[in-house]
């Protein structure tokens, strides 16, 4: 799909599969659209499937570092309008789920129902502490142990016992195909806005 340009002047790339009512898929923290890989093939046949690369990853531009996830809520919601989309249910994984809230609170007319998975509502200390660690690696370029502290949130302890391989080669991947560090610093600044 060719790039979206918003009222602000960021070109966003999304990507569309599958038919039926609409339903936007936001990602998380670090992840393009490719994060929705594994749910593709369930809800491309019920759905028609829109994935996005929020600002600083995939084949989005990665602009200054002076963003909020409100603006990237404002993009999700100008990909809907550039797809003809008028209502979509939105589903959005951490970071992803932040931009939806913000979505559904900033354009409540595009949201048909609302999916948070892995998310916030607010910044209590606890998350600022760990989006500013995470937002540090980044500045000094560490991606290595930014991808270790970041795949330390998303499973429970029990998991990392049981799958010591399947962690080392998802953080494997994570390294070698996360976006640049500078992506990093933009979102993670956006989240502690």
């Amino acid at each position: 799909m060719p790039m979206i340009k918003t009222t602000g002047g960021t070109s966003i790339h999304s990507e569309i599969q599958g038919g039926g009512p609409p339903l936007l898929l936001l990602s998380g923290t670090g992840h393009d659209h490719t994060f929705w890989g594994g749910q593709l093939p369930f809800f491309a046949p019920k759905f028609t499937v829109i994935t996005v690369d929020n600002r600083g990853v995939g084949s989005t531009v990665v602009p200054n570092h002076d963003y909020s996830l409100a603006d990237m809520a404002d993009d999700a919601a100008a990909v809907l309008d550039a797809e003809g989309i008028g209502i979509a249910h939105v589903m959005g994984f951490s970071q992803g789920g932040h931009i939806a809230q913000e979505l559904t609170l900033r354009h409540p007319q595009k949201v048909g129902s609302l999916g948070i998975h892995h998310s916030w509502a607010r910044m209590c200390p606890r998350l600022r502490d760990f989006q500013t660690l995470r937002r540090n690696l980044a500045e000094k370029n560490d991606r290595d142990s930014l991808v270790r502290v970041s795949l330390l949130t998303l499973h429970a302890p029990e998991y990392y016992r049981n799958t010591g391989e399947e962690i080392d080669a998802h953080r494997e991947f994570l390294v070698e195909n996360s976006p640049p560090c500078e992506g990093w610093v933009g979102q993670l600044n956006a989240c502690l806005a």
